[in-house]
């Protein structure tokens, strides 16, 4: 739906390579890491505070340095864009104005919105940070364009919407057992079997074991009985030889 909004607005002629393939590189990259967060959560026990901890002074570090490299090359080519564009925010606006700025930055980009991603990671999957990403998209797309661009937009965004919220599993095809599989199905069948085991442990029965369609459950209760059996007469042969 992406892709065809795109189309649409003609954003495609009107967009360099570079930055396109940059997008993309972005978008899969931040895929990979959350993914990789989420691992880090879900078999390796660290706490997501940890790992934003750990976020945050990477991307502290890997900015200095930038800061530092892009510092050298611009004095190298005797070019002071940087220092010059810091200059001109310093005499329009004043050091109040830059510290409020920067502190606004801070809390609420640096802090509130990462912090935010590493709960929805630690608490749902990856899939919510990248559709939120995604559906924070639609409101700029709908107001920046005019005419029947913004109603298409619209109408796709709807759409997108829609899909999305059967692919969360918040809707459900509720017909030719479209829903079987969802996660909520699942939970209750697994709730159903568990109580039927613990029902049939406390009533002295073997639970059923299904793989694939079979019950095998009654070919571990046969070997079960030759074991017992052979055990059994080994011990009837070690007493006949005793005596």
């Amino acid at each position: 739906m992406a892709i065809i909004i795109d189309i649409i607005l003609d954003n495609y002629p009107h967009t360099s390579t570079f930055i396109w393939l940059n997008s993309l590189f972005y978008v899969t990259a931040d895929s990979f890491i959350f993914i990789y967060y989420k691992y880090l959560i879900e078999f390796k026990y660290y706490y997501f505070m940890d790992i934003l901890l750990a976020e945050g002074i990477i991307h502290l570090s890997l900015t200095i340095v930038s800061f530092f490299i892009l510092l050298l090359v611009q004095n190298l080519n005797d070019s002071k864009t940087l220092l010059s564009d810091f200059s001109d925010y310093y005499e329009e606006f004043g050091i109040g104005k830059m510290i409020l700025c920067f502190f606004l930055y801070l809390i609420f980009k640096g802090m509130f919105i990462g912090f935010l991603d590493f709960l929805i990671v630690n608490e749902l999957t990856p899939n919510y940070v990248i559709i939120a990403f995604v559906l924070t998209k639609i409101p700029a797309s709908i107001i920046e364009n005019e005419g029947n661009n913004r109603w298409f937009i619209l109408i796709l965004s709807l759409f997108q919407i829609i899909f999305l919220l059967f692919y969360l599993e918040i809707l459900e095809y509720n017909f030719c057992s479209l829903n079987k599989n969802t996660k909520r199905n699942i939970r209750d069948r697994e709730r159903i079997q568990k109580s039927i085991d613990e029902e049939d442990i406390s009533n002295g029965r073997d639970s059923e074991i299904i793989i694939k369609g079979y019950d095998v459950s009654k070919g571990f209760q046969n070997q079960d009985e030759s074991m017992i059996e052979l055990v059994e007469g080994k011990k009837e042969d070690n007493e006949n030889e005793d005596n």
